[in-house]
């Protein structure tokens, strides 16, 4: 049996002769906490949230501490909450630079030492929240990052890219003409927005948090919104090269904040609100934007409710930035071409491991399986699942041991419950521009093992799959 399973968020385009007509988006699944960890002490979830939540980890843990310590009515203290802002800030230029760097630009031999030394001082960063221990490490891996981000042209926050570099050369291939998108009205979502959304998300849990809203609108968050907040005379109809210009300069800024080790980097990086006894949520600001835990907890620190809201679920909101900025945009002589059929729809799927989309959580993951085991057990008509076994691809973003850990929580009281996951390792492929032939690959953003080179197009290894199942 081979039945695949993947994390995405479905994105269909109609278009009219050669105007954008509609834009439909189909979230993602999310992992019901508040079922999986009803009853357990609010202390025994740290540890546990790094393998539900694979990326942005540390954007994960921070605001659940700070939710159960407002819950607690308790307070962290400066020097705890500044470590944690840190290690938010860290993670967060980590992802950036992954986003902006890896796979994306033509790179010489230069540039590509200097994107190499980058991402392995980006391990540095990520992991831990901050301890003093680890402030010379960390000063300097910022270090090695600022150089590396010289090389290649970015100076500082308030300069463009230097000419000739590969981000300036990048900057100059966009092609501002080859959609017209229509001038709407923008909504930026803030840190002055977290009262309502962590009231609400205690209040309505899941019903609010897969598709929320602030009376009635759904703003944008993530590098654009932070860009707009601290420059708020910008371009209504920025393009791709406005925005990627807003990522270069965060990147400058937050490791010019890294460097320094003092001062605030900007309002409301880490926020916590006690919402009544028993009852706190926390905030932070990630690489993607705004997000969000909340708790409430019993008389002998046990979790009764934990909800989440992650930056996702508004930029990829079916009446959010993303489908606003599309709707009515028109497509340019050149593309109007292959347009001419009217009406006419084109599916993408934005898949939860790129930079500017949702992690993949191997709890939403192991509900799929958990689906799709129950699908055929009315097909097939057994009773019972003894052994899963599960085929994992290196660069799928699903962590083994995660799984295993996931698997057990979501399948309990199901056909599934008791059944033992065995995982099969698969290899990442890719394709190397610069050698011209396929390579294979341990995890995403490193080299060619060949020549070096970070231009690889990944062929292989991101998928997941029920490849058996041993049943009664």
């Amino acid at each position: 049996m081979s039945l695949a399973f993947r994390n995405e968020i479905d994105i269909t385009v109609w278009l009219a002769g050669g105007t954008i007509a509609d834009v439909a988006i189909r979230s993602r699944s999310r992992p019901p906490l508040t079922r999986l960890f009803a009853g357990k002490l609010a202390s025994s979830l740290p540890s546990a949230l790094p393998r539900l939540f694979s990326l942005c980890s540390m954007a994960h843990q921070v605001p659940f501490l700070s939710a159960v310590e407002a819950a607690r009515g308790e307070d962290a203290g400066l020097q705890i909450e500044r470590g944690r802002v840190v290690a938010v800030v860290a993670e967060r230029l980590t992802e950036l630079l992954r986003g902006l760097f890896v796979g994306r630009l033509t790179l010489d031999g230069a540039g590509a030492a200097a994107v190499r030394a980058m991402m392995e001082a980006t391990a540095v960063l990520g992991g831990s929240i901050a301890e003093r221990g680890e402030a010379v490490s960390r000063r300097e891996a910022v270090a090695k990052i600022r150089a590396s981000l010289t090389a290649l042209g970015i100076a500082s926050e308030e300069q463009t890219p230097g000419a000739g570099s590969a981000l300036a050369v990048h900057l100059s291939n966009f092609d501002g003409d080859a959609l017209l998108p229509p001038v709407v009205e923008q909504s930026f979502l803030s840190a002055a927005d977290d009262l309502e959304i962590v009231v609400r998300l205690l209040a309505d849990g899941a019903i609010f948090s897969d598709a929320p809203d602030l009376r009635g609108r759904i703003p944008e968050t993530g590098v654009w919104a932070r860009r707009v907040r601290r420059e708020p005379i910008l371009p209504l109809g920025a393009g791709p090269a406005e925005r990627l210009k807003a990522r270069i300069a965060e990147v400058a800024r937050l490791c010019g904040f890294l460097e320094a080790d003092d001062g605030t980097v900007e309002d409301g990086v880490l926020q916590s609100y006690r919402l009544g006894t028993g009852r706190g949520a926390g905030a932070v600001e990630c690489a993607r934007g705004r997000l969000y835990h909340a708790v409430e907890l019993d008389d002998e620190d046990r979790i009764l409710r934990f909800e989440f809201l992650a930056p996702t679920e508004w930029n990829f909101h079916a009446r959010g930035p993303l489908v606003r900025s599309l709707q009515g945009s028109v497509l340019a002589r050149g593309w109007m071409r292959s347009a001419r059929s009217s009406p006419r729809s084109i599916r993408a799927s934005a898949s939860a491991s790129a930079s500017a989309r949702s992690a993949m959580h191997e709890m939403a993951l192991c509900q799929g399986i958990v689906e799709i085991i129950q699908e055929e057990s009315r097909k097939r008509a057994f009773a019972r699942v003894n052994v899963v076994c599960l085929e994992i691809g290196a660069l799928s973003h699903a962590a083994p041991e995660a799984m295993k850990f996931c698997f057990e929580a979501v399948a309990a009281r199901t056909i599934a419950q008791g059944a033992r996951l065995e995982i099969v390792d698969t290899p990442g492929a890719a394709w190397c521009v610069a050698c011209s032939k396929g390579v294979e690959i341990k995890q995403r953003y490193e080299p060619c093992p060949s020549c070096g080179s970070y231009q690889l197009q990944v062929t292989g290894g991101e998928d997941m799959r029920v490849r058996e199942l041993e049943v009664d």
